[in-house]
């Protein structure tokens, strides 16, 4: 069963949750070819793995909102964290098109700049999954652990397929 609070159903809610703390964005894993067919192809398996979760934990109206709140308090550190990585990848791209790296130095500064930006990505992610797991359950805390540990496998599986093609 599917709660609703106010306009935002619970996949809404978790789906912007855990895009943001589960996901790496596509500004560091997607296609150099067409960022926005990545992100869509994302967010459309993202939803539907969402409905699967939403219907394992099953939170309280109250665990909605906490939720929620939380989501939107730091929303706007990702977003700004992701915008910044997105904008190093295109500076990259522009200095790496053509037949070699015209400049090392700036490529170089561009990788310190996205390696100390995804640093800060991961510690804020991980804080907000610490914040959003505090409002849940222990049982629910255990079904999003399982639910957790089976997207890594298949993430890792689809990694080492890409491998062996």
């Amino acid at each position: 069963m599917m709660r609703k609070t106010g306009a935002c159903s619970l996949t809404h809610i978790l789906a912007a949750a855990l895009c943001c703390v589960l996901v790496k964005p596509v500004a560091a894993v997607g296609s150099v070819s067409d960022p926005a067919t990545a992100r869509l192809e994302q967010t459309q398996t993202l939803s539907r793995l969402l409905k699967d979760l939403a219907g394992r934990i099953d939170p309280s109206p109250e665990q909605q909102r906490q939720i929620e709140l939380i989501v939107l308090s730091e929303a706007p550190t990702g977003l700004m964290l992701v915008g910044e990585m997105l904008a190093n990848r295109y500076r990259l791209l522009d200095l790496t098109r053509g037949d070699g790296i015209a400049d090392q130095d700036g490529v170089a500064a561009i990788a310190d700049a996205q390696g100390k930006l995804l640093t800060r990505l991961i510690l804020w992610k991980e804080g907000v999954k610490a914040r959003i797991r505090l409002v849940l359950t222990p049982e629910q805390q255990a079904s999003l652990d399982a639910w957790l540990e089976n997207m890594h496998q298949k993430a890792l599986a689809h990694l080492m397929d890409q491998f062996d093609q």
